[in-house]
């Protein structure tokens, strides 16, 4: 299946988010995103997907551990999960708590039941890990 025609779910909790993401899959005219309203504790996929993206969310999720946990079914044979995110450094980022560790990542997705697949220092701000179902 060519990749413009596979499915693109835009996974999101806020309705307002889902809104804007709606809006610029029709200006963008990407037929192939789908808008999901997911729950905290659900992404409510309609079927199991390859790859999740996880895009400077990770450190504003509640109960991650349980949320990647039941992430794991949604996942086909050798799916992956991608977590991209802020380093918790510099002076602010403490202050508003919008960063994370990547041991902290790593630790927590280690009990969800994944394992770390490749570690990456995208930027000097942001780490990038990819792991998959620790029994792929």
């Amino acid at each position: 299946m060519p990749l413009r025609s596979m499915p693109l779910y835009a996974v999101e909790i806020d309705a307002t988010a889902l809104d804007m993401i709606f809006k610029e899959m029709v200006a963008r005219g990407t037929p192939n995103v789908r808008p999901v309203r997911a729950e905290p504790t659900d992404p409510k996929l309609p079927e199991p997907v390859d790859l999740v993206f996880n895009c400077g969310v990770y450190h504003d999720m509640k109960d991650r551990v349980d949320y990647f946990r039941s992430l794991a079914s949604s996942l086909r044979p050798g799916g992956r999960v991608a977590i991209l995110d802020f380093h918790p450094r510099g002076f602010f980022s403490g202050m508003f708590g919008h960063r994370i560790g990547k041991d902290e990542v790593r630790g927590e997705m280690e009990a969800a039941g994944y394992r770390l697949m490749n570690d990456y220092d995208v930027v000097d701000r942001q780490h990038f890990q990819i792991f998959e179902k620790s029994d792929s």
